[in-house]
């Protein structure tokens, strides 16, 4: 993990650090301009020496004999002690011919000194280097003097030890380093004051931003004088007003939330995609007999051993939404029938991450369910027996002589006749739902590859009578190739049905359509009429048992009313989907939809 470092230790230290490295800089600057200062009128200093000193042997007009030779280095000497300088007279081929300071006799020839070589020259040669004879650095100076005409030169040369001249510059340099270490100082402080009073507000916004983390959102920064730090604190106050706001309507939602989870009376539980259980409601604990403490975190088949169950996890994990009835044994003896359905968990950026699933215990409502059934089925056969003989002594009466001259009893014979037939196919379509509903998939069906046109040319003959009877013209347009996974007579069944309906709710002297085309990855098969057609406010209800759209016109029609929930099964039966559109006073359209094989 990177250690951060404070605000402050980062300006601080980067303030005084530049601040100190300028002072160096400039104290370097400084002493390497005094330095050359000193030795600039060091040396102009040394070079009017050098001119006053050769005035003195001109005027005095000293001569280059030997009765002259004490008097110049007596002046040599009084001059230099006079100015604490040393002085050289030497001549152009380099002998020394008075010294203030050695005895010129005993000096070696300076023909090759630079200074010497400079003045020889008509300039003004300057050195510094060390001296054998005074065994110090030393700083010269040499100037050139004429003499009469014709006569050679001489050079004046004039010299000072380096030791008194750095002597002179250290002390400056010593008053230069005690203010650079006051400045420093002073710097330090500045630096420390500056740095504390940018960190001073980031610091106090730093613990106002963890209040806020922590939820104490009430209390509100300070606003620093610092414009862009200002706009800053601004901004987070902003900021923990929504927060705060925002938090309140999440710990709402929160609460309504929880409430409707705790009240429901069906198993909530919700899984990560491991299947690891995230969250289980109190109807949930007590279907599976453990707290929510016991179930968070352990895996779902740890907790749920059925194998069905298993099964429909991993179907409902590859889907958005998934339902299903599973045979339970949670203790023995204890069978029941749960109704499952998932949905899958959603994050904020719209991945999935897991699966919420609702568990209802329907086992008493498939026990009605089945009694329902049974009672229907049982009523029905019990039923049909005496109605086909009620139907059949009917007609029996009808066909003796002494009903001929009867017309009110003839009558009164054909209305029990016809309520008796009507009757007779109620109790047909009641027990053709109830084998439908009470037959396994696996093993009352026989499903296989049919062509399509076959079972609609079937549903148009069983029809046809009653299309002639109203000259209703079938038309029919499908492709002879398509075909699809089907049991044959569910299937027929079902178009017969639809044409049934098609052919019952037309006008006379009309048109039926049915079409079939594939498209989209399925194949739907059209019953397009022209009757009167479906209001919209009814077509949600239109596959319920018995449900009429218009009650007075179905009886007299003769409609049993479970034409289109013996469909509705069927389509469910085979996988398929049924949709209808209608327009009232221009006709319906039910659409069978069969997913391509």
């Amino acid at each position: 993990m990177t250690r951060r470092k404070k605000l402050f230790s980062q300006i601080f230290p980067s303030y005084f650090l530049i601040a100190v490295i300028s002072l160096l800089v400039t104290v370097w600057f400084v002493f390497n301009l005094l330095n050359a200062f000193i030795v600039s009128q060091t040396q102009e200093n040394l070079t009017a020496r050098a001119h006053l000193f050769s005035q003195n042997i001109r005027v005095d007009d000293i001569s280059l004999k030997a009765d002259s030779l004490q008097e110049i280095n007596r002046r040599c000497k009084q001059a230099g002690e006079a100015s604490g300088t040393r002085i050289t007279v030497i001549l152009p081929e380099g002998r020394v011919l008075a010294d203030s300071e050695e005895d010129s006799r005993i000096m070696e020839n300076h023909r090759d000194r630079p200074e010497i070589a400079a003045a020889l020259k008509g300039g003004v040669g300057s050195a510094i280097r060390y001296s054998a004879t005074l065994q110090r650095k030393m700083m010269y100076v040499a100037i050139g003097i004429p003499q009469d005409k014709g006569a050679a030169r001489l050079v004046v040369r004039t010299s000072v030890p380096l030791k008194s001249v750095y002597q002179a510059l250290g002390e400056v340099k010593w008053e230069i380093i005690k203010i650079f270490f006051l400045i420093t100082l002073l710097v330090a402080l500045v630096s420390l004051m500056v740095s504390k009073k940018i960190a001073r507000p980031v610091q106090e916004m730093e613990a106002g931003a963890r209040r806020f983390a922590a939820g104490y959102l009430e209390r509100k920064l300070v606003l620093p004088d610092s414009k862009e730090l200002a706009s800053l604190a601004e901004a987070m106050n902003k900021m923990s007003v929504q927060l705060d706001e925002r938090i309140k309507i999440i710990k709402r939602q929160k609460n309504e939330l929880e409430t409707v989870f705790g009240s429901m009376t069906e198993a909530v539980i919700a899984v990560d995609k491991t299947d690891r259980i995230l969250q289980s409601n109190h109807a949930a604990e007590v279907f599976l007999g453990n707290s929510g403490s016991q179930l968070q975190g352990k895996y779902l088949y740890e907790v749920i051993r059925n194998h069905d169950f298993t099964q429909f996890i991993a179907t409902a994990a590859g889907s958005e939404k998934a339902e299903g009835d599973i045979a339970f044994e949670i203790k023995e003896e204890d069978a029941r029938v749960i109704n499952v359905k998932s949905a899958a968990l959603i994050d904020e950026t719209g991945q999935r991450i897991g699966t919420l699933l609702v568990l209802n215990d329907v086992t008493r409502m498939r026990q009605l369910e089945n009694m329902r059934r049974e009672f229907a089925a049982n009523v029905s056969h019990e039923i049909k027996t005496p109605l086909t003989s009620i139907q059949g002594f009917a007609e029996a009466l009808l066909a003796e002589p002494i009903i001929n001259g009867n017309q009110e009893g003839k009558h009164y014979l054909e209305i029990i006749i016809k309520n008796a037939r009507r009757l007779s196919a109620i109790i047909e379509d009641v027990l053709r739902l109830s084998n439908i509903e009470h037959a396994d998939r696996k093993k009352d069906f026989h499903f296989e590859k049919k062509k399509i046109s076959t079972v609609i040319d079937s549903a148009v003959n069983v029809c046809r009578p009653e299309a002639d009877q109203k000259d209703i013209r079938i038309v029919t347009d499908c492709d002879p190739a398509l075909t699809a996974l089907m049991d044959f007579s569910l299937t027929e069944q079902a178009f017969i049905n639809l044409l049934e309906n098609a052919v019952k709710y037309s006008p006379e002297n009309s048109e039926v359509k049915i079409e079939a085309a594939a498209g989209d990855g399925n194949i739907t098969v059209r019953f397009a009429d022209n009757g009167v057609g479906i209001p919209a406010v009814h077509i949600p209800r239109l596959f319920e048992r018995f449900y009429r759209v218009d009650k007075t016109r179905s009886r007299k029609l003769g409609g049993t009313g479970l034409g289109l929930a013996i469909v509705k099964h069927i389509v469910q039966i085979h996988g398929w989907k049924i949709d209808v559109s209608s327009t009232p006073g221009q006709g319906s359209t039910f659409s069978v939809i069969i997913p391509s094989p």
